[in-house]
């Protein structure tokens, strides 16, 4: 029945449509891409769209940040549910991304955010990638215990081809979602860390992080 409303009213007001079905799109900082016959990628243009889905979840975080894009041109992400954009309690590198991405040059640089990319379109994927970030990239998944979430990838190297395909094949499952940023070598590192003592006051330490030849380092 909503699928029949859509149709009928798009006819009625004489819209032309344009229509994705099983499409593979990602969002490259402020731009949607689509991959059209896995060999070439398109530029989205957005002004003033309507972009409605029929899907029933809207849990992917794909459509948080599309959200945004469409309201920086002027258009709007129809009937999405708010309940399922919102940050889950963990260490949410989605959540975050969301929170920060209208200031994205400041806080958040360089990123890509696939949704459904297939296999047979990874490599004309990872040259889009590869021009837009350099070979060496990090594949970021969320909520994942610290240190197994962000896996480093140089994409010159022959291996990587198929173990990036292993990764971004579940793209689109719930718990597999992959951001993607370039990879730095890091130099120095500080995190802080807190804690609540018996008082209920907060004991926040800085604790420089050491990259060694047996610890921390690249493609380790």
């Amino acid at each position: 029945v909503e699928t029949f409303l859509i149709l009928d009213y798009i006819k009625n007001k004489n819209i032309k449509p344009v229509f994705w079905y099983n499409s593979s799109l990602f969002i490259y900082n402020d731009d949607l891409y689509s991959i059209k016959g896995a060999k070439e990628i398109v530029k989205v243009d957005l002004s003033e769209t309507l972009f409605v889905s029929l899907r029933e979840a809207w849990s992917h975080p794909f459509f948080a940040i599309l959200e945004q894009i469409l309201k920086q041109n002027d258009g709007k992400l129809a009937k999405p549910n708010k309940s399922t954009m919102i940050n889950n309690g963990c260490m949410n590198k989605f959540f975050a991304l969301n929170e920060l991405f209208s200031q994205r040059e400041a806080y958040l640089g360089d990123f890509i955010l696939p949704y459904n990319i297939k296999p047979n379109e990874i490599k004309v994927f990872l040259e889009f990638i590869q021009q837009k970030m350099g070979s060496k990239i990090v594949l970021k998944y969320d909520c994942i215990q610290e240190g197994k979430g962000v896996i480093f990838k140089d994409i010159d190297k022959p291996e990587s081809f198929q173990q990036i395909t292993e990764i971004l094949k579940f793209n689109k499952v719930k718990g597999k979602e992959v951001l993607i940023a370039p990879a730095y070598e890091i130099k120095r590192e500080y995190r802080c860390y807190f804690t609540n003592n018996l008082h209920g006051k907060k004991v926040y330490s800085i604790k420089q992080r050491v990259n060694s030849d047996q610890i921390d380092v690249f493609e380790k």
